[in-house]
C-alpha cells in the first residue's frame, strides 16, 4: 500500500497528510490531477482500506511492488511525524541510488543539510545477510540507516547479530532486545496497538530497557539524543 504519488506537475502527495474530508475530495476528483505512482509512473488511485487507512493504489498490478501491512504504513506515518517535529525533511518511500547505481527505496528518508538518515521498518522476515547488504548499500550512498524490527521475545535477527559481532564482550547486556552495533543500529518495535506503537530502547542513563513512542523515538534520534558510548546505544532524555 504506497502512501505517496505524484501529480501531473510532479508535486508529491502523501496520503496521511490529508484529513478524512480532504481525502474524500481527492478520491472524487483525482482523475483531473493526473496522479501517477513514483515507482513506475502508472496511474494512481487514492483509496481507503476497510480499517480506514488512506493509500494510493496502482491502476494495474503490472508494477509488482509488494503490498505493505497497515502496521507498516502506520510506522511510516509516525516516523514522518517525528522527523518533521525534529526539524528535518522527512519523505516516505524515497528512492535513491548508491555509487554503483544500485537502486533503493527508503521507507522514510530524513534529510537535514547534508545529513541523511533512512528509517527502515522490517516487520516481515528477512535474512541477516540481506540486512547487511541493504545497510551497506545505504552506506555506499552516503546515507545512515536505522532498522526497526517486529518485537518478539527472542528475535532470530538479534540472535544472529550477537554471533556476528566482532566485539562480543557485552553479549549478556542484550536483555532479549537488539545487540549493540554501531554499524547497524537495530531496534525492536511493538506494533500490537496501532494507536500506541513504541520502540524498546535498551539503555537509558545506564539502566534499561525502557520503551518510547515511535514518533518520539524518531524525533529524539534526529535531535541527537541517541549516542554510541562504550559499546552501547544510549539515550539521553
Amino acid at each position: 500500500m504506497p502512501v505517496t504519488c505524484l501529480t501531473s506537475s510532479n508535486d508529491r502527495l502523501i496520503s496521511f497528510d490529508f484529513t478524512s474530508e480532504d481525502w474524500n475530495d481527492l478520491k472524487a476528483n483525482y482523475v483531473a490531477l493526473g496522479l501517477h505512482m513514483k515507482c513506475c509512473g502508472a496511474p494512481a488511485i487514492p483509496k481507503t482500506s476497510k480499517l480506514g487507512t488512506q493509500f494510493f493504489s496502482h491502476k494495474t498490478d503490472a508494477c509488482g511492488v509488494g503490498k505493505e501491512s497497515i502496521e507498516h504504513i502506520r510506522c511510516k506515518e509516525l516516523i514522518v511525524k517525528g522527523g518533521r517535529a525534529a526539524g528535518w525533511q522527512a519523505n516516505p518511500e524515497e528512492p535513491g541510488k548508491d555509487a554503483s547505481q544500485n537502486a533503493w527505496i527508503a521507507d522514510v528518508l530524513c534529510v537535514k543539510n547534508t545529513e541523511k538518515i533512512a528509517f527502515e521498518v522490517q516487520l516481515a522476515s528477512q535474512t541477516f545477510p540481506e540486512y547487511k547488504r541493504r545497510t551497506e548499500r545505504y552506506d555506499n550512498s552516503g546515507v545512515s540507516c536505522l532498522w526497526l524490527i517486529r518485537k518478539v521475545r527472542r528475535h532470530p535477527i538479534a540472535e544472529q547479530m550477537i554471533l556476528d559481532r566482532i566485539n562480543s564482550r557485552n553479549r549478556k547486556d542484550v536483555f532479549d532486545h537488539h545487540p549493540d552495533r554501531e554499524d547497524m543500529p537495530v531496534f525492536q518495535v511493538d506494533v500490537t496497538d496501532l494507536d500506541n506503537i513504541f520502540v524498546f530502547f535498551p539503555w537509558h542513563h545506564g539502566k534499561g530497557p525502557f520503551q518510547i513512542s515511535l514518533d518520539d523515538f524518531t524525533r529524539g534520534v534526529l535531535s541527537g539524543k541517541m549516542s554510541f558510548i562504550d559499546g552501547r546505544w544510549c539515550w539521553d532524555a
